[in-house]
């Protein structure tokens, strides 16, 4: 099952249950920017065990398992990384690897039960392809207190829409690069906004009109330029500032205020949810440029309209053609108790909403029983029989470290072994037939927060907080890590900048392949299909 976790600048899934939110920073997965990006994985003897790795053996020997690149675009400017209204970059052009279904069959055939080394993680770097064939429209309805335009409709029609959005602006000191003290609200301080440069904006669209969105967390004071005979129809400026009032704006119109979530990136809940309401008021499907940045600079221009298809609404949802989607059934657990039928296409009856994701909760069908971690009492794991309601607890004995910050745990039903995961990287086992804990290991910092056991293959999957996809044995070996996160199309809708709070996808092994459920409360949101065979992503349901 999932953990709840907090996601900041959309690069990672952060931990909430037992840390004040923003404390964790999560760097980016994404592909390497050198010029031509290499893996290699070495087959070793280690100990008369066979393992892998992604460096040459400890003994000299090097004998090579896989080899493969992917070309990659020449490095983009920290400018043009940020830009969707300047020159488009390339996107890399990948070169397919090995199957992973075929490299985690070898492994799981040469793989010995010894006792698990801990340093031990193959990392195999090779990016998931994202497939999908049908492009979904948003359908949202408008909610019944939707507010009135703040610029008349007709004014902005055929006006190109541009964003420039960030955190903040830089600093007027240069030895200030990053937790400087802002003023105190309600002071002069605060009024005169001396903390910040200001941001100009340049606008240069000739003989066309254009709708302007400025937003940022703190006080920003912007000043907005024309360049030649672009026409500003208006400027929409949203705030949450710490005074609670608008930055202050040098522009040839007066802006107008509105609610607006401000976003450092596309794609993510902040963009998706102003996209949505300048539809609703508009009837536009998408941003014609936008710049976001964590920390805007002190001059963004705008000269021409992007094509990035991630400015525009809707998701790509894949039909699952040539898969069974019987094979892909699933049953989530009911708020008011049962369970609902599911696929990777969606709900048996189309519900969406109110099920209970319980990631410290398992079943046992086969006995009858559930086993509970609570979370504000994480030093033992409750047994309940389902029909009597009589519990037993499974306490650490003074030999086990303690359960700092569990995060998930799953059934291993093959061996009868139920295994609790924390954040911190430990897994623990106990023996459910001899009632006794088995061992708990240190699998080196993975911090694993969504996890299952496949009993096909009998392995443990998991994602851990910095957006990996782990195959680990029964034994507790993590095999095989790869990047996943930013494969999942759509799953920035799960969070925003201004609330970074989402749920780490829940994972659902299946014969080839894994089933993953991204929710937000009690509704699920997002389903994608991980198929090994294909080695691609595909994102299957959306209720968006």
């Amino acid at each position: 099952m999932a953990e709840r976790f907090e996601r900041t600048n959309g690069r990672g899934w952060v931990h909430t249950g037992w840390r004040n939110r923003g404390m964790l920073v999560i760097a980016l997965l994404a592909f390497c920017t050198s010029p031509v990006f290499a893996a290699q994985v070495y087959q070793c003897t280690r100990a008369g065990n066979v393992v892998f790795q992604d460096h040459p053996c400890d003994d000299g020997s090097t004998s090579q398992l896989h080899e493969y690149s992917s070309p990659s675009p020449a490095q983009p400017s920290a400018a043009q990384q940020r830009w969707r209204g300047m020159t488009p970059i390339p996107r890399p052009v990948i070169t397919p690897p090995p199957t992973l279904a075929s490299v985690l069959a070898h492994q799981r055939a040469n793989l010995r039960p010894t006792a698990p080394n801990p340093s031990d993680i193959i990392s195999n770097p090779a990016p998931v392809a994202v497939t999908g064939d049908t492009l979904v429209v948003s359908h949202a309805q408008p909610p019944s207190g939707l507010p009135q335009p703040p610029i008349a409709p007709e004014q902005v029609k055929g006006a190109k829409i541009v964003m420039v959005s960030g955190y903040d602006s830089e600093r007027p000191d240069p030895a200030c690069t990053s937790g400087c003290a802002l003023p105190k609200p309600g002071t002069a301080a605060a009024q005169n906004i001396t903390s910040q440069k200001p941001v100009e904006v340049t606008l240069s669209f000739p003989g066309q009109k254009v709708l302007l969105l400025i937003n940022s967390h703190t006080l920003v004071p912007w000043s907005i330029k024309l360049v030649g005979n672009t026409q500003l129809v208006g400027i929409l400026q949203g705030y949450r500032a710490l005074n609670d009032k608008p930055s202050p704006v040098s522009a040839p119109v007066k802006p107008v205020p509105m609610s607006m979530a401000y976003t450092s990136e596309v794609g993510n809940a902040g963009f998706v949810s102003t996209l949505q309401m300048l539809s609703w008021w508009y009837g536009v499907q998408k941003m014609d440029a936008f710049y976001g940045s964590y920390r805007l600079p002190a001059s963004v221009v705008i000269d021409h309209v992007s094509d990035d298809p991630a400015l525009a609404l809707g998701l790509r949802v894949s039909r699952l053609a040539g898969v069974d989607a019987g094979k892909l059934a699933f049953k989530l657990p009911l708020e008011r108790g049962g369970y609902q039928s599911w696929t990777a296409a969606g709900p048996a009856n189309g519900q969406a909403s109110g099920y209970t994701l319980n990631d410290l909760t398992v079943d046992n069908a086969e006995v009858g029983v559930s086993y509970v971690m609570e979370r504000y009492h994480p030093e033992y794991v409750i047994a309940v029989d389902k029909k009597t309601g009589q519990k037993k607890q499974f306490a650490a004995t003074a030999t086990l470290p303690n359960f700092a910050f569990p995060s998930a745990m799953a059934l291993d039903t093959r061996h009868h072994i139920l295994s609790l995961v924390t954040t911190r990287g430990f897994i623990y086992r106990y023996d459910l037939k001899h009632e006794r804990w088995i061992d708990s290991q240190l699998m080196k910092n993975v911090g694993i927060v969504s996890f299952a056991y496949d009993e096909a293959h009998d392995r443990y999957v998991a994602l851990n907080r910095y957006g990996m996809l782990l195959f680990i044995s029964s034994e507790g070996k993590v095999l095989v890590s790869m990047p996943l996160l930013k494969q999942l199309p759509g799953s920035g809708l799960l969070y925003g900048d201004d609330d970074g709070r989402m749920q780490a996808p829940m994972i659902i092994p299946r014969e080839n392949g894994a089933v993953l459920v991204g929710y937000a409360g009690d509704t699920v949101k997002l389903v994608w299909y991980l198929d090994y065979v294909q080695n691609q992503t595909r994102l299957t349901y959306s209720s968006y």
